[in-house]
């Protein structure tokens, strides 16, 4: 589809595309407040429990994934030395494994405890944009 097309086809009259990007970009950017929000409110390590949730959440059944400190810093907006920090407090706490750039999550409740109340935003915005809202006809 030509830029053109698109932009006739969305901005012209309402259909079912409007209606979908409209909500994409809608949730997109609720998403993305939320997490600048979640950056400056709350503690490095519920953000890393929420992050790693969110991360299995979208693996199920894998207990263990990459994670160096570099990524980890960028999750967190943090330096890398701060960040890797927050990954000895949750393997202290024995909610992770972190061995050579390695999660293993260990205690899947303790992280979802450990999480901030963003988690569930989250999962809420990411399932509008997984299952956006049918157009008013197709409800009927």
């Amino acid at each position: 589809m030509s830029a053109d097309d698109l932009q006739r086809e969305v901005l012209s009259r309402h259909s079912a595309l409007n209606q979908a990007l409209g909500d994409y970009v809608f949730n997109f950017v609720t998403m993305g407040a939320q997490l600048a929000a979640c950056l400056q409110s709350h503690l490095p390590e519920e953000r890393l429990c929420r992050w790693l949730q969110m991360i299995q959440l979208r693996a199920p059944g894998r207990d263990r994934f990459p994670f160096s400190e570099s990524l980890v810093a960028a999750l967190l907006n943090m330096e890398p030395h701060t960040a890797l920090l927050a990954m000895r407090v949750l393997d202290h706490a024995g909610l992770i494994e972190y061995r050579d750039h390695q999660v293993r999550v260990l205690d899947q409740q303790g992280l979802r405890d450990g999480c901030c109340e963003c988690l569930s935003l989250f999962q809420e915005r990411f399932s509008r944009l997984q299952n956006p809202s049918r157009p008013a006809a197709a409800r009927a």
